[in-house]
């Protein structure tokens, strides 16, 4: 999958960069985690990220399993399935120490 795709993935769950978080740019100018910040993240709940390159089809599995089972994505590249994977936690409801999207004030106050 290519790395747009897994940043648009990551961002429909609300992820948002913080200020002086370890993030990286695309080209278009979307900022996204590095992949260390997200093993990081992924043990701060509990939780091993394990990248497995697959040779036979220039593809890597990203693996991590937790009380509901194990999940897999597969990518491009490493960075790639690391973005897609913390999506999918992030959509599995585990809290991570990400940030969301700041919500706008409402004007009534």
């Amino acid at each position: 999958m290519e790395l747009a795709f897994a940043i648009d993935d990551l961002y429909s769950t609300g992820w948002w960069p913080a200020e002086g978080s370890a993030c990286a740019s695309d080209t278009d100018g979307r900022w996204f985690p590095e992949q260390a910040t997200v093993q990081g993240l992924f043990r701060d709940v509990g939780q091993v990220l394990e990248f497995c390159l697959c040779r036979s089809s220039s593809a890597c599995r990203a693996t991590w399993t937790d009380t509901t089972g194990k999940h897999t994505v597969v990518a491009r590249d490493e960075r790639t399935a690391s973005l897609l994977a913390l999506a999918e936690l992030r959509r599995t409801g585990h809290p991570t120490p990400v940030h969301d999207r700041p919500t706008p004030a409402s004007p009534l106050g």
